[in-house]
């Protein structure tokens, strides 16, 4: 919940578009899904990231449009 609220917050402070915030939201919220249920089956935590290509490359991205001074 506090990487959710956290993203929320960069919105409101207008550092991050509702776009952004919403594939960042997504991405996190897809990959916790993944970890809840490896930890109920007792499955290990790391997965291939192939399995989150999509929601990886996207992260990256906005990550090079915000962080990066020289992408």
């Amino acid at each position: 919940r506090g990487n959710l609220l956290l993203l929320q917050s960069l919105l409101r402070a207008k550092f991050i578009t509702e776009l952004q915030e919403n594939t960042l939201s997504e991405a996190f919220l897809a990959y916790r899904k993944h970890l809840h249920h490896a930890a109920i089956y007792g499955n290990p935590a790391q997965v291939e990231r192939d399995k989150f290509r999509a929601g990886c490359d996207a992260v990256e991205t906005i990550w090079n449009q915000l962080l990066l001074v020289n992408p």
